[in-house]
């Protein structure tokens, strides 16, 4: 069984310009890597270097991802059928491969964050798909966390994702700083962490920057507190840790295009926080 270390550092394979150069992490001296979409033919190549590297793997959906055409829509409450019967196969893939790989956790999306799928979540589409996601998971001994999204009308709001929670209790979270903060408008990070508290087992740590056109991502791994414009993240981490949350902390940056000293700089003014 893994054995969770909490608060603890990761990273995501999102960050890399070559998706299979896993080694470019390994300056962040992370924990715990979190790997996104790749196919089956991956799976053992993931297991080998995190087993000779000593990181934890975590993945996210999906993992595997065999289609020949990019994942462009992931669609767990529909409102197309076909779509919400896919999100579930490939949710339920990923719980398999995370179970073979020792995975630390899933992390999933939810809900369907398209325009056109703006229909109410009903407690029949929540079941539909977490029926049969968190039974399996449990089987597998695999926690999942569901990443909290912020365009669907009527499921973003904190007070929804604790009622998911409490309809299923194996579940977590997994704290997307960005989105939350996308909405500040509702008390952004530190409403989630006052509503979810301790079962925050997850937080995607990245910027969002403010623009002509609005509020954009922006994804910096960067110690500097003067690249992160738009929020505290120290005070973040902060807000989480004092609810009783001990999550895996998930660096989100766009790339790595800093040198070596700042890769191994951001890590351990992560590390700093958990302890200040």
């Amino acid at each position: 069984m893994t054995v969770r270390v909490s608060p603890s550092l990761g990273i995501s394979t999102g960050a890399l310009h070559d998706p299979y150069n896993w080694s470019a992490l390994l300056p962040f001296s992370p924990d715990i890597v979190e790997f996104y979409n790749y196919p089956s033919s991956a799976i053992d190549s993931i297991g080998e270097f995190c087993s000779t590297a000593g990181v934890i793997p975590s993945l996210h959906v999906p993992v595997p991802y065999d289609a020949t055409t990019p994942l462009r829509r992931f669609c767990p409450t529909g409102p197309d059928e076909d779509e919400a019967r896919a999100a579930r196969e490939l949710t339920l893939g990923t719980i398999r491969s995370a179970a073979l790989l020792r995975a630390n956790h899933v992390v999933v999306h939810f809900p369907t964050p398209y325009p056109d799928a703006g229909q109410a979540v009903t407690s029949e589409i929540v079941d539909r798909f977490f029926g049969p996601v968190v039974n399996f998971a449990e089987a597998k001994g695999i926690s999942v966390a569901v990443e909290n999204l912020t365009s669907h009308p009527t499921f973003y709001h904190p007070e929804h994702y604790s009622a998911l929670l409490e309809s299923y209790p194996p579940l977590n979270l997994c704290l997307d700083f960005g989105h939350a903060e996308l909405l500040r408008f509702s008390g952004g990070i530190e409403a989630f962490a006052r509503e979810i508290g301790p079962r925050i087992t997850v937080c995607h740590v990245y910027d969002i920057a403010s623009g002509s056109d609005g509020l954009k991502e922006r994804r910096l791994p960067t110690p500097d507190s003067s690249c992160f414009r738009s929020f505290d993240v120290a005070q973040s981490i902060d807000i989480v840790l004092k609810v009783g949350a001990k999550p895996v902390f998930i660096l989100e940056p766009d790339s790595l295009i800093c040198s070596s000293e700042a890769k191994v700089s951001c890590a351990a003014w992560l590390r700093s926080l958990f302890h200040a």
